[in-house]
């Protein structure tokens, strides 16, 4: 595992901060749910949360 790549952060509303692999881990997580979710409402609501994720990714490290 690449060591400079988990002492990233990526910090979050309310001060939680994860580091950019777990923030990663959870971008990934929600784009796989919403690939397999058949509900049209549930599928666009997940990939918005991805989109804002994959944005404090980009956006936010610290």
């Amino acid at each position: 595992m690449n060591t400079q790549h988990t002492q990233q952060h990526v910090r979050f509303p309310g001060n939680h901060v994860e580091t950019l692999a777990q923030a990663e881990a959870m971008l990934e997580a929600v784009s796989t749910d919403a690939d397999k979710q058949s509900d049209p409402v549930i599928r666009s609501e997940l990939r918005t949360l991805g989109s804002w994720l994959e944005s404090r990714i980009s956006d936010h490290k610290c």
